[in-house]
């Protein structure tokens, strides 16, 4: 029963880290969410590129994450977050899709 349980969490988990996560970049700032405590936080950042990096410096920390950009074009960034430790890139890649805002206006 434990293990049916623990699956069901780590689903909602997942879910909420999925369906909550996002980047907005403008200009020379980035808004985009994290997921701490069972909870999705925003926080804003500054970013920057070096090369093939993506590099993103959180203003509510000292605290600096990099990114390896392995696609880009006018609607896609595909990245995978660099360990910090090691500075090698994780396997797993995080793909996102540009959105249009809409104008009720």
């Amino acid at each position: 029963m434990e293990d049916e349980e623990t699956k069901s969490q780590l689903a909602e988990t997942f879910s909420k880290v999925l369906n909550g996560s996002y980047y907005h970049f403008a200009k020379d700032t980035v808004r985009f969410t994290d997921y701490k405590n069972n909870e999705i936080i925003e926080l804003k950042g500054l970013w920057w590129t070096d090369g093939d990096t993506l590099v993103i410096g959180q203003l509510q920390k000292m605290s600096v994450q990099k990114y390896l950009i392995t696609k880009l074009s006018n609607t896609e960034l595909h990245m995978k977050m660099i360990n910090p430790r090691d500075g090698v890139p994780f396997k797993s890649s995080m793909i996102f899709k540009k959105e249009e805002l809409m104008d009720f206006d």
